[in-house]
C-alpha cells in the first residue's frame, strides 16, 4: 500500500521565529504561534519543546520540538 517507510522525515510546513510584545521568542507556523516551555539536554544535543500558545478556554494540545533552531517534530491537534 501507500505510505512512507518507518523513519521517514516529517514534512514541516514553513515557519518563522518572531518576538512577542513582551520580547519572548515565538515560532509562527501554520497560522499558530508556539512559545518555548522546556529545554531537554541529551548528550551534546539540546532539544526545545514549544507549545501552541492559542488562547482559548481549553489549552491547545499542539506542540513542536526544535534542535538548533530547526523544527524537527510537530504533533497534536489545535
Amino acid at each position: 500500500g501507500e505510505g512512507g517507510a518507518v523513519g521517514d522525515a516529517q514534512e514541516i510546513p514553513p515557519y518563522e521565529y518572531v518576538t512577542s510584545f513582551r520580547g519572548n521568542p515565538l515560532i509562527s507556523l501554520g497560522g499558530y504561534r508556539y512559545s518555548k516551555v522546556i529545554d531537554k539536554r541529551r548528550k551534546n544535543v539540546v532539544k526545545h519543546k514549544w507549545r501552541c500558545s492559542n488562547q482559548g478556554f481549553i489549552k491547545c494540545a499542539a506542540y513542536l520540538y526544535t534542535i538548533e533552531d530547526e523544527v524537527v517534530l510537530l504533533r497534536g491537534d489545535h
